[in-house]
């Protein structure tokens, strides 16, 4: 999700109170890790297996995996060197791990890697490193939009780690495209974009600029507005002209010369692309107040989120962020104010809450009889239940 490595990999409540709770699990993960020494705890006895465009770096205990994953990275770049009309001028490294806390011992970057980070492309190297502990469609995914980032280097560098030093593409375009090639928005992203139209926050190419949730979402707008009006091929042209003024940054000028309008024409366009999609959902649903009230803490910078609803509704389990760390709070079941912080205070006992609640999972759950409540909580490379009187 950065030039180098992607940071993972997401109605209609305010946008951004949903994007700062996202970047809120995010920066508590990295707050936790700050200043910790990376410990290895496992020894990888490494083999190598040459596919025809990859290096396929494993180990004994996942290598009934092997063949699988040579399928998805050569599948993968079929569809790429077909939808970028380029080949790789170099093979690629590809490193995978049989689970998340495995991955996350790699020496392939010195830093610390917290859950939130998915995957990575190394760009000097152009190595791929992940982990295969999801879904296989997801894993597929994950793959997809990292060998994304391998053919931009390609096609942007070309080789030269001096181009690749001094220049310094916007994260919405190589974001954006891998996003978009990879075909990995779900439904939490384009409830996110949705929301954001709806809500007229929607982002000029000027505009565009940092690492946000929303920059990553919208990267992926404008790819996608770009192959409606002018196809695959003029998202081809796009990025082989941005690559004559790759050492510039020149946005402007590439998108003058790929599609023939001014940078702040093509902003119009691609906004009212968007308000034409997604507008009509505004008209299909209600205000937020109709669905129901707004929980827990009320507060700038303050975020509740993963609500459980105890078996006899007089409770509700959630996590906020009210300090560095994310507690375990209970909360009214009658007016959703907080009652209890469950989590309250540093522990050595574990180091830090598992939040998923934006990749789809459940992160809390209560025992039948509504007086115990279960959370998952990360230590050293594993996880253990926590369960709550």
């Amino acid at each position: 999700m950065h030039p180098a490595t992607r940071l993972v990999r997401a109605s209609s409540f305010v946008i951004s109170a949903c994007l700062c709770a996202v970047l809120a699990v995010s920066s508590t993960a990295l707050a936790q890790n700050f200043g910790r020494t990376k410990v290895n705890y496992d020894r990888f006895r490494w083999h190598v297996y040459r596919a025809p465009h990859f290096d396929v770096y494993y180990y004994p205990e996942e290598e009934h995996f092997l063949e699988t994953m040579v399928s998805y990275a050569e599948s993968a770049y079929l569809k790429l060197s077909e939808d970028l009309q380029h080949e790789l001028s170099e093979r690629v490294p590809l490193i995978y791990y049989k689970t998340h806390p495995e991955f996350e011992q790699t020496n392939v970057t010195l830093a610390s890697i917290p859950d939130a980070v998915g995957a990575f492309a190394e760009p000097f190297a152009n190595r791929i490193v992940l982990p295969i502990d999801e879904p296989p469609d997801k894993t597929y995914r994950v793959l997809l939009h990292e060998l994304v980032h391998i053919f931009e280097f390609d096609i942007f560098f070309e080789g030269n780690i001096g181009r690749a030093l001094r220049s310094n593409p916007p994260l919405w375009l190589l974001e954006g495209l891998a996003s978009y090639l990879a075909e990995d928005e779900d439904t939490f992203d384009r409830m996110i974009i949705r929301d954001a139209v709806i809500n007229g926050l929607i982002p000029t190419i000027r505009q565009l600029r940092g690492g946000s949730f929303l920059v990553y979402r919208f990267g992926n707008a404008i790819f996608t507005y770009i192959e409606s009006r002018w196809g695959k091929e003029g998202i081809r042209n796009f990025l082989f002209e941005y690559r004559k003024h790759l050492l510039t940054g020149n946005i402007p000028k590439a998108i003058k010369e790929a599609f023939g309008m001014d940078v702040d024409d093509f902003s119009r366009e691609y906004r009212r692309y968007l308000r034409r999609t997604y507008l009509p959902t505004l008209i299909e649903k209600e205000e937020p107040e109709t669905y129901g009230r707004e929980i827990g803490f009320r507060r700038p910078g303050i975020f509740t989120f993963a609500p459980t609803v105890s078996p006899g509704g007089e409770l509700i389990a959630a996590l906020a962020n009210r300090k560095p760390e994310l507690d375990l709070w209970v909360l009214s079941g009658a007016d959703g104010e907080p009652i209890r912080n469950l989590t309250k205070g540093f522990t050595n006992k574990w180091d830090w809450l598992v939040a998923e609640a934006f990749n789809g999972k459940r992160d809390l759950s209560w025992s039948p009889a509504g007086d115990r409540v279960a959370a998952f909580a990360r230590r050293e490379n594993g996880r253990v239940l926590l369960v709550y009187d």
